[in-house]
């Protein structure tokens, strides 16, 4: 589980700091998945946001429930 702590906190680093530290664009999004929060449901919204956030801006800062 320590591991996946890990992984998870560098894919965020990626996502919401490498584009500010080296002044490029921002095309890595990642959204965390917990099936507990969403039912066990993988929904066309959460599939859009993964795919499009690391182009689209407006896809990248919404905020998925």
């Amino acid at each position: 589980m320590r591991a996946l702590q890990g992984a998870a906190a560098s894919l965020a680093k990626l996502d919401d700091e490498l584009h500010k530290e080296y002044k490029c664009q921002d095309f890595i999004d990642t959204v965390p998945y917990t099936a507990r929060a969403r039912g066990g449901v993988f929904n066309e919204e959460l599939v859009m946001k993964t795919l499009l956030g690391a182009i689209i801006k407006r896809q990248d800062r919404k905020v998925i429930r």
